[in-house]
């Protein structure tokens, strides 16, 4: 198998740019151009989100199975080809190439063992512990790619289509028009941009240095990848050691002295059969369930078939023990349960649930974020904790959520949001408004307002006379749901009339069904 498989690496490039390409967009898409149903195709099949929405039960998600099954027949071609933050490393590389002045020839390199198994082990050991939001939202290359994207990329380019505006006004073109620019907080921008730098500088100069050091998923990938049934592997005796494979190899998993190719850091980029001028290089069916023995400093094989089922039944009763209960409660019913001391200035997304099982699902990958029209969407810093840094909450100081949008939930890969038909997102009960009359213009000043009243679409905020012919906002709770129209219009500083947020998600009710009926009509006329 030499020249019949060389088209395989631009097959590979193929997809690994249209699952880069589509994803890029989908979080920079400030126009709403790609369907929601692509946008979530594209993030469900990532290997952390669909197990996540496998053991929550939010759906029969079966990608994370499919990958592990093709990493045990091919390795690791997910980290080469569906995983985006393997293939921007790649871009990242190629663009630090083009501005070296020497042409660096990366050589093979002994894996760093040890780093990978603190790494994908803390994540592990975090999940019992109710810790693993944390460890897997900051180690979860997708959610990385989204952060990245989200909130450093799109702000960037929204500046630029806000620059190009006055210049299209005076073409007369109509296709630019100014967008809002919202930056996340300092501690957001500083942690992800951090992260961004540290990835630019091991791309740049060992390119997947990150895939086979930190990246837990590359490492339980790598593992199985060892043991596939397709290796690379290189013809002896066909080998002129022109080194053009080292040269080419991205992972510095080729030990051209030995002969040998440590499969588990091989990202299956297939560089080396391309780049082969003898076809020394195999890519054959050898299928060993432990791989040969090297020197420990070598390889990242434990050479313990316990890891493999060790880690396999960790992450099923760790995920049975850390998933609330709430992950598989029906929705809620006509009354919400209130915040209390828990998080009593939180609003989530309408997810029909609680915000337990809400925070147990979301990864802050920010798609949601990115996805939301009105930007009421925005990442967390601490308002849910140090454990949930990053996911997203409604801030109503910014803007409302649209009563008649759902997009946000047409596109979350993990479940954290359910697809609710639009019908009932909007009587999903997320929060109830408290009126402040303290902070009232028409308290204060003496004078007419209702700016809470006439921007509420379930008619839940009415007004009601107060006092010299004025009208006072009155708050039916029955008929909120929370989306925050009446927070952000309201003028006064502070805010009279505040959404405070439900720990359970509730039904509200629709303004004809909340009044009250007559007892005398039955089947027709009163009389």
């Amino acid at each position: 198998m030499r020249h019949s498989l060389k088209w395989v690496k631009l097959a590979r490039v193929g997809i690994a740019s249209i699952f880069i390409a589509v994803l890029t967009v989908a979080f920079v898409d400030f126009r709403q151009i790609l369907p929601n149903g692509i946008a979530r195709l594209f993030a469900a099949v990532q290997f952390v989100p669909s197990v996540v929405t496998l053991v929550a039960g939010a759906s029969l998600s079966l990608a994370c199975v499919g990958i592990l099954a093709l990493t045990l027949l091919f390795g690791r071609v997910y980290c080469s080809t569906i995983c985006p933050l393997g293939v921007l490393q790649d871009v990242i590389a190629r663009v630090a190439a083009v501005f070296r002045r020497k042409k660096t020839f990366l050589r093979y390199a002994p894996s760093h063992t040890l780093i990978r198994q603190i790494f994908f082990w803390g994540v592990i050991t975090t999940i019992p512990t109710g810790s693993a939001g944390l460890a897997v939202a900051w180690l979860d290359p997708y959610s990385h790619f989204g952060r990245i994207m989200s909130l450093l990329v799109r702000p960037l380019i929204l500046l630029g289509n806000n620059a190009l505006v006055p210049v299209a006004e005076k073409m007369g073109w109509t296709s630019f028009y100014h967008v809002n620019v919202i930056w996340g907080g300092m501690p957001l921008l500083t942690l992800v941009t951090g992260f961004f730098l540290i990835l630019i500088v091991m791309a740049g100069l060992r390119e997947r240095l990150y895939c086979n050091t930190i990246c837990p998923v590359g490492t339980l990938l790598g593992f199985l990848s060892a043991r596939s049934f397709f290796k690379f592997k290189i013809d002896l005796d066909a080998c002129g050691k022109c080194a053009n494979c080292l040269k080419s190899c991205k992972a510095q998993c080729i030990d051209l002295k030995a002969g040998t190719i440590d499969a588990s850091r091989c990202v299956a980029c297939f560089n080396c059969l391309d780049s082969c001028e003898n076809e020394a290089m195999l890519f054959s069916p050898d299928w060993k369930f432990s791989p040969p023995k090297t020197k420990a400093k070598d390889t990242f094989d434990p050479n313990r078939r316990a890891l493999l089922l060790g880690t396999a039944g960790t992450i099923l009763a760790a995920g049975a023990w850390s998933i609330p209960s709430a992950l598989r409660a029906a929705p809620g019913t006509h009354a919400g349960r209130r915040l209390g001391g828990k998080f009593p200035h939180v609003v989530t997304p309408p997810t029909a649930r609680d915000v337990d099982s809400f925070l147990a699902r979301c990864t802050a990958c920010q798609l949601c974020v990115s996805e939301c029209i009105t930007s009421v969407l925005q990442p967390s810093i601490f308002e849910y904790s140090a454990f949930d840094f990053l996911k997203p909450r409604m801030d109503f100081s910014r803007s409302f959520c649209n009563y008649d949008c759902h997009r946000c939930l047409e596109v979350c890969p993990t479940g954290a949001l359910i697809d609710l038909p639009i019908l009932q997102k909007q009587v999903t009960q997320v929060g109830v408004s408290r009126f402040k009359k303290k902070h009232c213009i028409v308290e204060i000043k003496g004078t007419a307002c209702g700016a809470c009243s006439e921007h509420c679409p379930t008619k839940a905020v009415n007004t009601v006379p107060y006092r010299n012919g004025l009208l006072l906002p009155q708050v039916r709770e029955e008929l909120c749901i929370g989306c925050g129209a009446c927070e952000y219009a309201c003028p006064a500083k502070p805010k009279a009339i505040v959404v405070e947020g439900l720990e359970q998600h509730g039904i509200a009710r629709r303004e004809h069904e909340a009044k009250a009926v007559n007892p005398s009509i039955q089947d027709g006329f009163p009389f």
